[in-house]
């Protein structure tokens, strides 16, 4: 392999150590006891929005969720066995 092909290489895998990987943005929403869900905030990172969501899962009776909007999944619930028991009644 060239000198220069290999410089490269070398300098590529560097760059590549040092870059942190990404981390997915979630958005923090709090389900209403009509089921209009109100968002409430949007954090970076599993374990930050994890903790978000506990907190304000703290706050209310409501059911909240943590979601990644790109692929519309629903990533976490809490609250939710409450706030279904109180739409039934």
């Amino acid at each position: 392999m060239p000198t220069h092909v290999t410089s490269y290489l070398s300098r590529f895998r560097d760059r590549v150590r040092r870059v942190k990987p990404m981390e997915r943005d979630y958005d923090i929403f709090e389900v209403l006891p009509d089921g209009q869900p109100i968002w409430r905030a949007a954090v970076a990172g599993h374990e930050n929005a994890l903790r978000v969501l506990k907190q304000l899962a703290a706050k209310t009776t409501n059911e909240v969720r943590m979601m990644h909007l790109p692929t519309k999944a629903v990533i976490a619930m809490m609250n939710a066995d409450k706030s279904q028991s109180d739409r039934s009644e």
